[in-house]
């Protein structure tokens, strides 16, 4: 297993929006994985929607708006590059963090994930503390690390 479990590849940031809580996407083909994910945000204050097919999520991002989206590779009904590159194609979330949700090892997917517009990259089965440290980096007004496994590529 990659010492990896958590990547930042692009310099994108967004501003924290005054008096509300940041929005995030969260989109996975396994409904409890999602579900989970979606329950440990909301309860540290992110305003947090769960969808579970890669079709859903376009619909999803343009209703919601999230500032991130956290996006599986694998799903059976359309990879998650494929969707990457529609909600770059959307007016509100063409500048969101796409994060690349997945099991996959960052390195076999580095290329394809840079070519479809993904900030990060998040390994499944890691702790959600990494993955919240790695959102929270994103946020323009605290840029930080916060001490765990999350390094710029």
């Amino acid at each position: 297993m990659s010492a990896t479990n958590a990547t930042r590849c692009s310099p994108r940031t967004f501003r924290r929006p005054d008096d509300q809580a940041i929005r995030v996407l969260v989109v996975d083909d396994h409904a409890d994985a999602a579900e989970a994910t979606a329950l440990y945000l909301s309860v540290v204050g992110y305003d947090v929607r769960y969808v579970t097919t890669a079709h859903a999520a376009v619909d999803a991002a343009a209703r919601h708006a999230p500032a991130i989206v956290l996006l599986d590779i694998n799903m059976p009904d359309k990879d998650g590059f494929v969707v990457a590159a529609e909600l770059r194609a959307l007016d509100v979330t063409a500048h969101a963090i796409l994060i690349a949700y997945t099991s996959d090892e960052w390195t076999a997917i580095r290329e394809p994930a840079a070519s479809a517009g993904f900030d990060g990259y998040f390994r499944k089965a890691s702790e959600l503390s990494i993955l919240l440290s790695l959102m929270t980096s994103y946020a323009a007004d605290d840029a930080i690390e916060l001490g765990v496994a999350v390094r710029s590529s």
